[in-house]
């Protein structure tokens, strides 16, 4: 996105946009199984597959739509901005949909304001039998979301109409279907051009419980058009098979990294998670305080811990993961994952440079884990833990210390009184000092098995 283009400035996040995909994931999957169950035979992507009542929509679109998701009635990702621009292309020949959103980091450096840094710009791809999204440039495999092609207007079918409704003055026609665990509402103008739709659905998931609903509020609708180039490069390959950084001099030597974890209490396992360094984790940190994120997708957490580790700094791509069983974004599986927060760095995404910054952040997968005594430099994997270093509650940097009223006056990254702060309450054992006493020793033989 262009950085003069204010007119879509929000609040937004990579965690912000995983959260969405995962609730529409989820969403995609209960929508299915809940027609299915009640309309054998009716598919979501499939062109004709019951005879279609009015209104009827071409089978290749494009709109801008105003977005917001609700969990159980709360906005997903609020306050301040719970609607969101997208732009969407629907093909149903070709069973395949693209989502563009790009929007303003509002926590980025002073510095970035004005450039491209400044933007997290996401695209959603998704075909009969894959499904990516594109951060900043950076192609990630969404295998694990069971989000496949589905016809957003194929439930019209089933539809019965429901009488007018007045909106912003102009009467419009309504559009239902009820059923036991889904309802949907779509308004049309008497060309049949869709204002907007609602639709609740029931999900039952490890990560999701309760109703979500989806609110779509048409600007513009074009049929047969397109989002321009967005699947000009397109190939799965891409996103299935992300290079890691180059390494001319052949492979680097293993190097001892001091990383942070926002995490569950008694929960010290930190394969497939993501970590971070100080820099970066007072950026996650104070970003989860200023947005007010929803506890829906990840667990609660409680404790901060400060680990040692070997790894191998041939940096693969950055895996998002999230929660407790851990659920991750990203296609190397075996590699020590590297990127600037929220994408924020550039090229790729800053996987292979460093980000003084805004921080680095790294996963660490679990396919990469050493085990039986192996180590980084034998190249038959890319990370260890050598010692858990401390971990303290966080209500002692929070409540304490202030951490969250130091992110609220500042607003934006490098947050350097939050980073002091963080950094004392690792520092010093004594709260007098501004440091924050250790909740388990590091040396606990009890803790072994569940970080090893």
């Amino acid at each position: 996105a262009s950085s003069t283009s204010h007119s879509c400035q929000r609040q937004f996040s990579v965690q912000s946009a995983l959260v969405a995909a995962e609730v529409s994931a989820a969403v995609s999957q209960a929508r299915s199984s809940v027609l299915a169950s009640h309309f054998p035979g009716f598919e979501m992507n499939s062109v004709g597959a019951l005879a279609p009542k009015k209104p009827e929509f071409p089978v290749k679109w494009s709109a801008n739509v105003n977005h917001l998701q609700l969990l159980n009635g709360k906005p997903i990702n609020a306050p301040p901005f719970p609607g969101s621009l997208y732009s969407i292309a629907i093909d149903v020949p070709l069973k395949r949909n693209a989502l563009v959103n790009n929007n303003i980091f509002v926590f980025a450096p002073s510095s970035y304001v004005g450039t491209d840094l400044e933007w997290l710009n996401q695209t959603s791809l998704t075909t009969a039998d894959f499904y990516g999204i594109v951060f900043n440039g950076v192609k990630l495999d969404g295998s694990f979301f069971p989000k496949r092609f589905q016809d957003p207007f194929a439930w019209i079918k089933l539809a019965s109409f429901s009488g007018h409704r007045e909106v912003g003055g102009v009467s419009l026609q309504a559009w239902q279907l009820r059923l036991p665990k889904l309802s949907c509402l779509l308004l049309v103008n008497d060309a049949g051009v869709p204002v907007h739709s609602e639709e609740n659905a029931t999900v039952n998931t490890a990560a999701i419980k309760g109703v979500v609903s989806t609110i779509l509020d048409y600007k513009t609708f074009e049929p047969g058009a397109e989002i321009p180039g967005v699947w000009d490069d397109f190939n799965e390959d891409d996103f299935k098979h992300p290079a890691p950084c180059p390494s001319p001099g052949g492979p680097p030597q293993p190097q001892n990294l001091t990383v942070f974890i926002f995490h569950p209490k008694n929960n010290f396992n930190i394969s497939s998670q993501d970590v971070a360094d100080l820099r970066g984790d007072t950026i996650f940190v104070c970003g989860d305080i200023l947005l007010n994120r929803t506890s829906a997708i990840d667990h609660h957490y409680e404790w901060i811990t400060q680990w040692l580790l070997e790894v191998n700094p041939q940096w693969g791509q950055y895996q998002n993961c999230n929660g407790y069983p851990p659920r991750c974004i990203g296609a190397d599986n075996s590699r020590v994952g590297h990127v600037a927060p929220d994408y924020i760095g550039t090229p790729a995404g800053g996987q292979c440079i460093k980000n003084p910054l805004v921080g680095e952040w790294y996963s660490l997968p679990e396919h990469g884990r050493c085990v039986a005594g192996a180590t980084p430099a034998g190249g038959t994997c890319s990370w260890r833990p050598l010692r858990r270093v401390k971990t303290i509650g966080s209500s002692c940097l929070f409540s304490l210390h202030g951490f969250d009223d130091a992110c609220r006056a500042e607003r934006r990254a490098p947050f350097s009184a939050a980073y002091q702060l963080f950094e004392q309450a690792f520092a010093s054992d004594d709260p007098d000092d501004g440091g924050c006493p250790p909740i388990a020793k590091a040396d606990d033989a009890r803790l072994g098995a569940v970080y090893w």
